[in-house]
């Protein structure tokens, strides 16, 4: 009886997954959706980034064509003793 009724069961889980299945477009869409999105935000956030790295490098540039200093690393060391 018990094995009989285990069947049953196991036939009704697969009728139900085969019924979300039966269209894969529909599933993948909210997914590709997302997805998309996601890369939306990526793409905005990388935007600023490079638009942000652009800007401190013609700083750089600028500043290193004023004070005739040719290192980075010597303009921000100068920088910050400035500060202090």
């Amino acid at each position: 009886m018990d094995h009989k009724a285990k069947g049953t069961i196991d036939d009704k889980v697969t009728k139900d997954s085969g019924e979300q299945f039966s269209n894969p477009a529909a599933l993948l869409k909210p997914r590709l959706n997302r997805w998309k999105a996601n890369n939306l935000e990526k793409k905005a956030l990388m935007d600023l980034y490079t638009r942000n790295v652009s800007i401190i490098k013609d700083a750089f540039e600028t500043i290193k064509t004023e004070t005739g200093i040719s290192s980075n690393d010597e303009i921000v060391t100068t920088f910050v003793k400035a500060e202090e």
